[in-house]
């Protein structure tokens, strides 16, 4: 993670790119022998917390840190169940958990899931339960990254509301 992180400082330095893409194949998709899943999670957040302190001890091109100037998004396309299978694993399931660091984000936990592991309504400005708001989407979601990395998000999705609590 942190030779990653210096490697694409440099990138970002000289100007041959403004983003990237990485894929962290974990081999999450296991719907047998949730322990499977320890290691896994240990080697993830292992990575990106290498990711995250490398993109900080990094100079910025006009900020103090290469992260002052990054964000960071990590997801999944898909959620896991939150109770265990017949045979000990995980389902999908709708609702995610996302990851967000760095550039323009701020700090906090949004969104909810009520007892039966569902999706609640939230204000999509504060991420707070409001029973005004609405059940977060992926569209939702998709939209508000585009506003958090300064993206137009009607552009793309002209009728989605935008997920925005965790933009700064």
């Amino acid at each position: 993670g942190g030779q990653l992180a210096a490697s694409l400082a440099g990138a970002f330095r000289s100007g041959m790119t403004a983003s990237v893409t990485i894929s962290r194949n974990g081999g999450f998709d296991t719907h047998s022998d949730n322990t499977q899943q320890n290691g896994r999670w240990d080697s993830l957040f292992g990575f990106l917390d290498a990711f995250v302190g490398g993109l900080a001890a990094e100079p910025g091109v006009a900020h103090a840190s290469m992260l002052d100037e990054t964000t960071i998004v990590y997801c999944s396309e898909f959620g896991r169940t939150p109770e265990l299978n017949g045979d000990n694993g995980k389902d999908h399931h709708p609702w995610d958990s996302m990851l967000f660091v760095g550039k323009n984000v701020r700090p906090g936990t949004y969104g909810l899931t009520n007892g039966d592991q569902e999706g609640v309504k939230v204000n999509f400005a504060t991420g707070n339960p409001n029973d005004a708001g609405q059940v977060l989407d992926v569209q939702n979601m998709v939209a508000g990254i585009l506003t958090l990395v300064g993206g137009n998000s009607a552009d793309y999705l002209p009728t989605v509301a935008p997920f925005k609590a965790m933009i700064a």
